[in-house]
């Protein structure tokens, strides 16, 4: 039987009919791989010529984690349920092997797989998934992978070795030992377990301690609970490090690599963080008041519901980071990179946001009161949960207030008239049309206009009509691409006898096929003609003239009734 120290690599089962879904999981894994923390296997690293059924026997026998790409396909194939499923299931009662499934397509989970908890739900599987949410997704089994990969290989070193803090410690204690003749040396008491040895090695100091996990790079050190308060542990290697409830107030970590420790609801008041590495690290409901994370690396770090209240992150990176819950009152942002991070019931107060990147970020729910926003990127902020259609805006203050029309009626109807310069488009831009869009939001805001961008792609989980109608109600005009959107001229049809102090402009790529009802529409004066475009290119080149000059036009004509 293999020992379970022998095994060292990720498995990846699937079926080649979604290996589409292994080619989006495989860059995220190759970057571990490169940093050596991490070895994968998947049946595309098989060579011509070699003989596959012992590559996979052998890559089974080698495996510490196994990853699950389920579907359909996966449940249905025999050669998968027979050789590879049944050794990994077999693998997982005895010898500890971790089963981490991802739900690529819907199908029910038979009880064998059930048991194990997966990434993500059936009623929200992969292929319902787009752009960013499937991304995340990846991220989230990466970081899972990696954090277990290094889990074992610490249990399996401490195991396995005598930590010998000998040569580090007590060498000068032990050469005296040698001089003294056998008969006149008395047993000495242990210096503790394991455990001890390494919460009395870190207060030697930086020096000996990142000599120590030099010599013992693959022990996961547990500092939990450790008091190291007002400790100077400038450039320490606290990578991979358990200090699960640490005392770290006001300790000095300049410049120090804590990336993916666990530093959960540990106090790390006033700490200082100074181009710090926190790259992935956990750092769920820790005290981050008033510490200093100046130009700190937290690159999906997640610091859900943690108190960074009057903390200093300028200059910080804390793209794909979570912060979902986090306390960022008074706290100084400016200059911070928080693109793509995930912001959602963050509270903002008082925050200072100069000149900070803010694109893509995630902020459903937020709190934010006297931000300072000078300078501020706000490209496609997300006002909506993952699991709603996705509604995004470019005006953080502006997002907080949709939010409420959105979801609270009394707002909803003392609001006549919301803005002037806020532009609706409705359309269905899947992942080829991505950059149409994206250009097209790119021109009406070099115009001063505030693009909101309606996805008719995602899964309806609510009234999409009443949304739609809500957004409308706000907008100055609204930009309705038919192509592929086969739900829009219903939406439509509900929304323009109600609104006619708001022009529609609806556009068609040439090479699409117009729906039949669109005649309908020509009996309302505040829809304009047709624009038919040949590509991004001429829809770009004729915006102006042929997109935004007559809806302008049509809207101040109309306000004059």
């Amino acid at each position: 039987m293999t020992s379970s120290h022998d095994r060292t690599q990720v498995f990846i089962s699937y079926s080649h009919k979604d290996e589409k879904y292994l080619e989006g999981l495989l860059p995220h894994l190759r970057y571990y791989e490169r940093n050596k923390l991490l070895d994968f296997w998947a049946d595309t690293k098989i060579k011509p010529g070699a003989e596959w059924q012992t590559e996979i026997r052998n890559a089974l026998a080698s495996a510490i984690v196994a990853v699950l790409l389920i579907s359909v396909d996966f449940l249905d194939s025999q050669y998968i349920q027979d050789n590879e499923l049944l050794t990994l299931l077999i693998a997982a009662e005895k010898e500890g092997v971790t089963i981490l499934p991802v739900i690529l397509r819907p199908c029910s989970l038979p009880e064998s797989i059930s048991r194990f908890q997966a990434f993500n739900s059936a009623s929200m599987p992969v292929a319902k998934m787009k752009g960013y949410q499937r991304e995340d997704l990846w991220v989230k089994v990466a970081n899972a992978i990696v954090s277990t990969i290094a889990s074992q290989k610490g249990k399996g070193a401490l195991i396995q070795k005598k930590l010998d803090l000998s040569g580090i410690v007590a060498d000068e204690h032990e050469a005296e030992k040698e001089q003294v003749p056998q008969s006149e040396v008395q047993e000495e008491p242990t210096q503790g377990n394991d455990l001890t040895d390494q919460k009395i090695l870190i207060k030697q100091g930086v020096g000996v301690w990142n000599e120590w996990r030099q010599k013992y790079p693959d022990i996961k050190p547990d500092l939990s609970g450790i008091n190291l308060s007002r400790l100077d542990l400038s450039n320490a290697n606290l990578t991979f490090t358990n200090l699960v409830g640490a005392n770290l107030e006001t300790t000095i970590l300049v410049g120090a690599n804590l990336s993916y420790s666990d530093l959960r609801d540990a106090n790390l008041h006033s700490a200082d963080f100074r181009s710090a590495k926190l790259t992935m690290a956990f750092l769920q409901n820790t005290n981050l008041e008033a510490a200093i994370l100046i130009g700190a690396d937290c690159n999906r770090a997640n610091l859900s519901k943690g108190d960074l209240s009057e903390s200093d992150l300028s200059g910080a990176n804390l793209s794909e980071a979570i912060l979902i819950g986090a306390n960022l009152s008074r706290a100084n942002l400016s200059e911070v990179n928080l693109e793509g991070a995930n912001l959602k019931t963050a509270i903002l107060s008082e925050t200072n946001l100069e000149r900070a990147n803010l694109t893509n970020c995630l902020i459903y729910g937020i709190s934010a009161w006297d931000v300072q926003l000078q300078g501020t990127i706000q490209n496609n902020l997300v006002i909506t949960p993952l699991d709603q259609p996705t509604i995004t805006v470019d005006n953080l203050k502006l997002a907080q207030f949709l939010y409420l029309l959105l979801n609270q009626k009394e707002v909803r109807n003392i609001i006549d008239i919301f803005s002037t310069k806020t532009v609706l488009i409705l359309g269905s831009f899947m992942a080829e049309r991505k950059v149409m869009l994206d250009a097209l939001q790119d021109a009406l805001r070099s115009k001063g206009y505030l693009p909101m961008f309606f996805d008719f792609e995602k899964p309806e989980s609510r009234d999409i009509t009443e949304t739609i109608s809500t957004l409308a109600h706000l907008a100055r005009f609204i930009i309705a691409d038919m192509t592929d959107a086969k739900s829009i001229p219903q939406e439509l049809a509900y929304i323009v006898p109600q609104l006619p102090s708001v022009p529609v402009q609806p556009l068609l790529l040439a090479s699409a096929s117009a729906f039949g009802m669109f005649e309908y529409f020509n009996r309302y004066p505040w829809v304009l003609p047709l624009h038919l475009y040949k590509d991004q290119a001429s829809l770009l080149q004729s915006l102006e003239e042929k997109v935004i000059a007559p809806a302008e036009q049509k809207s101040q004509e109309l306000a004059k009734r």
